[in-house]
This record gives C-alpha cells, structure tokens and sequence, in this order.
C-alpha cells in the first residue's frame, strides 16, 4: 500500500468539497430578487455558500501557512539563527501583500457585481473576498514569475 500523507488526503477532501459545491453553484436554481428601484435582479441561489466556502478555505490556508511558517522559524532558530530571520521574512512577507492587497480592494465595485441592489453580503464582507482574489492573483503572478526565473538561471 502507498504512503499517504494527512497533507494530501486533506487537499483531496477539500477539492472534493469544492468540486460539489461548484456542481450545486452552477446546477442551481436562479432567484429573481426585487431591486431597491423596483427592477428584478437574477441571482444564483448559492452564492452565499459558495463565498462562505471560499473564505473558509483561505482561512484554513492562512491559519496553515502561520503554523507551518511558525515551526519552520522555532525549529530554524534551534539550529541556525540567521535562517530563522529569513524564515520569519516568509510571514512578513505574507502580512505585508495582504495588507497591500486590503488598501487596494475595492468592495463597492465588488458588490455591485456580486450583490447588485440586493445587498446580500456586506460592504466589509466584499471587501475581505476582494482582497483574497488580489492577494491570490499576485501570489499566483509571482510564482509563475519566480518558475520562469528559477528555469533561466538553471
């Protein structure tokens, strides 16, 4: 039998989850919503899940780069000070693209897309989904960008 590790069985369970969600997201029934101004706005009926499921997998990946970057630091600073900094630079690093990524997250534009004139969700809740897509896209943009890097100088 293969070695299986609790990292992966726990990405699996996860992509499963959210695989059936997508499937429930976009084989769902559409609500029609009346409108402040009297119109009728078309929404999906679970977009709420959807985005709370969202959240919760970044919380669960946030709280796990901060454990993982934490023991990484106290392990390293048993045994090289120096590398323990450059470890706590992984954190620092973290901390700051989110923060950069809250002050340019625009939660009006974003919930008129996504709530229209129903306004399901929060002004702070848009906010916070806004600056996860940021932060996900810049950490995406650079990593394609460091791979491209790392192949030319090898």
């Amino acid at each position: 039998m293969k070695n299986i590790s609790i990292s992966s069985i726990v990405l699996w369970i996860l992509a499963g989850v959210s695989i059936i969600l997508t499937i429930m997201f976009f084989a769902g029934e559409q609500i029609e919503e009346l409108t402040t101004t009297g119109g009728v706005q078309t929404t999906w009926a679970q977009t709420d899940l959807y985005l709370w499921w969202a959240l919760g997998v970044i919380a669960f990946g946030v709280v796990a780069l901060l454990v993982f970057a934490l023991k990484t630091f106290i392990t390293m600073l048993q045994q090289d000070a120096k590398g323990a900094l450059m470890s706590l630079g992984t954190i620092l690093a973290f901390v700051v693209i989110v923060a950069v990524c809250y002050f340019i997250s625009d939660a009006e534009g974003f919930s008129r897309v996504v709530n229209g004139e129903t306004q399901t969700f929060t002004t702070t809740e848009m906010k916070v989904v806004d600056m996860w897509i940021n932060a996900i896209t810049f950490m995406v943009g650079a990593t394609v960008v460091l791979i491209v890097v790392g192949g030319i100088k090898n």
